[in-house]
């Protein structure tokens, strides 16, 4: 792998989206919450579960690239990796290498907003190449 594809670049913008407006979505359903406590717990719970289902795709992705680095680096020879070439490879790979935690049952004191702008940011900023 010497570069994401452009379904890959798709994915990674896809799954940003998608927890960006998830976030926002139970940052919403929390404010209802205060007002409405008995009507809107149950959707927060549903919203969570999703975003954690989300946070569990975005993972499963970044692993399959990590993956597919890893397969890349594996492949070459010795002298690639002690190389510049290997050393830029390398860095991208490690960049892909991360993980989001999913929400617990503490979810109540985070701010919605300011996470999805960071695993937005986070994923969105994951180079394309090396």
């Amino acid at each position: 792998m010497k570069r994401l594809s452009k379904m890959e670049i798709n994915r990674k913008i896809e799954l940003a989206t998608s927890l960006e407006e998830k976030a926002k979505e139970i940052a919403k359903h929390l404010q209802s919450c205060k007002n409405k406590p008995s009507k809107a717990g149950y959707s927060v719970s549903i919203c969570i579960d999703e975003y954690n289902e989300l946070i569990s795709e975005a993972n499963t992705f970044m692993n399959a690239i990590h993956e597919e680095q890893e397969n890349h680096i594996g492949e070459r020879s010795e002298r690639w990796l002690d190389g510049d070439a290997g050393a830029i490879y390398q860095e991208w790979t490690e960049a892909w290498s991360q993980e989001f935690e999913e929400l617990g049952d503490d979810f109540e004191s985070i701010n919605f907003q300011d996470l999805a702008t960071n695993i937005v940011d986070t994923l969105m900023d994951l180079p394309d190449q090396p």
